[in-house]
């Protein structure tokens, strides 16, 4: 009988826990999604996606079941070249006409509790046409409201199958570092 009520309990809970999440919008406009490529081995490019759309599920009761859905437009790349730019969104580059959308859709949270307690998104990344699974690390803050979701984390082209040919693969980095500050407000 003890075990019964246990699982009902348990299952009360876990319904409670669903029933308490809060949808958040996200502010792209007050959010910054950073990225940085290495160029020529010595030098860095830095550059932004600014325009897109986003939500986010989360309950401060329940902060490990935080999920997210964030879409970005390639074409509104800007590394402060309007020439880069240009030839970034290409048909050379990253195809903005072919793939206009970086898409992330968390699928769950999984906790490190190591020296220093860590909450890491699960979830699928869509770029230049191809899914990968990744976990990224996050750094969660709530209040009045407002949600802030810090994550750095890096990507490699190789395994989205972006070839940018010979010669450029050897002048850009096959690593692609990526800062997210997302800024997202409480729906009423």
């Amino acid at each position: 009988m003890r075990f019964i009520l246990v699982l009902i309990a348990f299952f009360a809970l876990s319904g409670n826990a669903k029933a308490q999440l809060s949808t958040y919008v996200v502010a792209i406009d007050s959010s910054a999604f950073q990225f940085e490529v290495e160029h020529f081995g010595i030098a860095t490019v830095n550059g932004v996606l600014s325009t897109g759309s986003g939500e986010v599920q989360y309950s401060p009761s329940f902060p490990d079941s935080i999920s997210a859905q964030i879409v970005l437009d390639v074409s509104s790349v800007d590394t402060n070249n309007r020439l880069r730019d240009r030839e970034l969104k290409s048909e050379d580059f990253l195809d903005a006409g072919r793939y206009p959308l970086v898409q992330f859709s968390s699928t769950g949270t999984v906790e490190d509790k190591g020296e220093t307690s860590q909450v890491f998104a699960q979830g699928e990344m869509t770029f230049y046409g191809e899914t990968r699974q990744l976990q990224l690390p996050l750094d969660v803050q709530e209040g009045d409201g407002v949600l802030i979701i810090r994550s750095a984390f890096s990507i490699r082209r190789q395994d989205f199958d972006i070839d940018f040919g010979i010669l450029m693969n050897s002048l850009v980095s096959d690593e692609i570092k990526i800062n997210v500050e997302l800024v997202a407000y409480r729906e009423n």
